[in-house]
């Protein structure tokens, strides 16, 4: 049985955790994260996904996207917290 996206309901696109239209902003938030980086000087996945989520340029996808990724991300440093 086939995945679905856990932003709409829609089916993953192949072996992507998102449908093809949040899994195509998933990979242009990944690539211009890089390029932020070189920009801001590496201030971290989190604070970049912060950033985007409040730009008004960011579209419906990359915005559900990049808050989705950004709680996924605090749930991580939590239980990484935890753990120690």
């Amino acid at each position: 049985m086939k995945e679905k996206c856990p932003l709409c309901e829609r089916i993953s696109h192949t072996d992507a955790q998102y449908c093809s239209f949040h899994d195509v902003a998933y990979a242009e938030i990944k690539s211009k994260f890089l390029d932020w980086n070189i920009a801001f000087g590496n201030a971290g996945w989190e604070r970049y996904l912060e950033r985007i989520i409040g730009l008004k340029e960011t579209g419906v996808w990359a915005r559900e996207v990049a808050r989705l990724e950004l709680r996924r991300s605090k749930n991580n440093s939590q239980a990484s917290f935890k753990d120690t």
